[in-house]
């Protein structure tokens, strides 16, 4: 008899100054208050329990500043949560089915929206299914390798400046990046957009106060339809991005493309053909560009170079230009770089001499 195990078995080593729990919650677990219940249906107990929405273990008593929740796939969206407090938040990642195996269940984390707000919050492998924005405000935010179908607005902050927010290795499938414009109090410091895949939207399309981001990096743009959208930043590093699509219009530091370089653009509007940035016009649907060919229906694993088109284009740093180049390589799936047990089988019998035979296949993002 073969046995899969439809519950996510997540390893992480976290090392800090002192000892940070590590909490689990999943939408089929029987956690109740007023009953008493504590997930023990999925192996919760009274002092480790298994929590059923994420609310739930952020306002446990024994859960602290800087603790860790593994978020489990299912099959359910969890319920909206507006996180107040340090902690690291770990997900399943998302596209199971269309890049499987991930998850010995075929499920993807989902999250029917989030807000953060607070300083010194980590979530990632997270498939956020809410239309609405995500607000953020804090800082040391970072929002890796999740998600999105709409877009992240960070919020104004004036006492204290927020300082501090990673944007790196999601999936955009809607709107793109919000942020203040330069003229408002509380503009964010240190604001780093690196390594994601953006499908339409990008960033606001206010030309006279545009956005300030410190670093917009290997970031690969497509548009799938026919609408026009702007990209419009103030930055001091704009290069190793990819931008298909003629649907664009490109703004960088106010026509001074100083620290505009390595970037692969559409046509010459985009980029000026100095600093190594490179036009290519869109030919058929990009197949001899991307390895899954025709951009506008693919999903993340289709977007890597085809190996011809890595020695073409190449960033700054001798890697692919786009979201699977530079220092934060994008990761299929959002799979994180923890083992992610998407197998487990058993025969079902178990011996005095040899005990229960299990069989374990996991996988790893990079």
């Amino acid at each position: 008899m073969k046995t899969t195990i439809t519950l996510l078995i997540i390893t992480f080593l976290l090392s800090t100054a002192s000892e940070a729990a590590i909490w689990r919650v999943n939408n089929e677990s029987n956690y109740s208050v007023p009953e008493q219940l504590y997930g023990e249906n999925i192996g919760g107990s009274e002092a480790i329990p298994v929590f059923y929405q994420v609310e739930e273990c952020l306002l446990f008593s024994s859960f602290m500043d800087g603790d860790t929740i593994h978020l489990e796939a299912s099959n359910i969206d969890y319920d909206f949560v507006e996180i107040t407090r340090p902690c690291t938040i770990l997900g399943g990642g998302y596209f199971a089915v269309e890049n499987a195996p991930i998850s010995p269940n075929g499920y993807s984390t989902k999250l029917n929206g989030f807000e953060i707000n607070s300083s010194n919050v980590t979530i990632m492998g997270v498939y956020n299914t809410s239309t609405s924005s995500t607000s953020l405000k804090g800082s040391n935010v970072v929002v890796e390798r999740c998600r999105f179908t709409s877009g992240v607005v960070i919020l104004t902050s004036l006492n204290p400046v927020h300082s501090g927010y990673y944007i790196r290795r999601n999936y955009f499938g809607g709107n793109g990046i919000t942020l203040p414009f330069a003229t408002s109090n509380g503009i964010p410091n240190n604001v780093f957009v690196q390594n994601n895949i953006f499908k339409g939207h990008v960033t606001g399309v206010n030309v006279t106060n545009p956005m300030t981001i410190d670093a917009f990096e290997n970031n690969t743009i497509v548009n799938p339809s026919s609408t026009i959208y702007s990209l419009i930043i103030q930055t001091d590093s704009f290069r190793n991005n990819i931008i298909r699509g003629n649907g664009y219009s490109v703004q960088i530091n106010n026509g001074d493309f100083t620290n505009v370089t390595n970037n692969l653009g559409t046509n010459f509007l985009q980029f000026p053909t100095n600093s190594n940035n490179i036009n290519l016009p869109v030919i058929a649907s990009d197949n001899s560009l991307f390895v899954g060919g025709n951009y506008p229906n693919s999903i993340d694993r289709d977007y890597p170079l085809q190996s011809e088109s890595v020695l073409d284009y190449v960033g700054n740093d001798g890697t692919q230009v786009g979201a699977f180049g530079g220092a934060y390589p994008y990761s299929i799936s959002g799979v994180g770089p923890i083992p992610y047990i998407y197998e487990i089988s058993t025969n079902g019998i178990s011996t005095p001499s040899e005990g229960l035979i299990i069989n374990i296949s996991a996988k790893s993002g990079n």
